[in-house]
């Protein structure tokens, strides 16, 4: 546990891996398809890697380096902090950012049919949004 007189500072230098077999995205089957036709066609996509790269509390945000497909951007995410929770929102797009144009590809043909509307259009959208909570616990309370 490391201890600070701040939240921010508590952030500076961490960083942090997600298993990406750990998606949940509230459906057991689109799970499933993203794992296999979109991480599964990344390179190094085991994980998401991601370190904390610059913290600016006077503009509440937090520049985090995240590592995907081979490939490393920095995505600035807004915080609040209320009371002992500090939350995150960014947004990435896996083909301009990630340049997972490829794996995009295969995920897109997988949910084709999903993805159809009425016009006869498929579409599936490349932006994805991200969103972190952090708990603190205050040694004086």
């Amino acid at each position: 546990m490391k201890e600070a007189k701040t939240p921010e500072k508590t952030l500076q230098g961490a960083s942090f891996t997600i298993n990406v077999k750990s998606l949940d995205t509230g459906n057991p089957g689109r799970n499933k398809t993203i794992i296999e036709y979109l991480f599964g066609k990344m390179m190094e996509t085991n994980r998401i890697e991601g370190r904390i790269a610059a913290i600016e509390p006077d503009n509440a945000l937090i520049k985090v380096a995240l590592r995907l497909n081979n490939h490393e951007k920095i995505a600035g995410f807004r915080y609040i902090i209320n009371e002992n929770i500090l939350k995150a929102k960014s947004k990435i797009d896996l083909i301009e950012d990630f340049k997972a144009a490829e794996p995009f590809y295969f995920l897109h043909t997988a949910c084709e049919d999903k993805h159809t509307g009425k016009d006869g259009i498929s579409k599936t959208w490349p932006d994805v949004s991200l969103e972190a909570l952090i708990y603190f616990h205050n040694k004086s309370s």
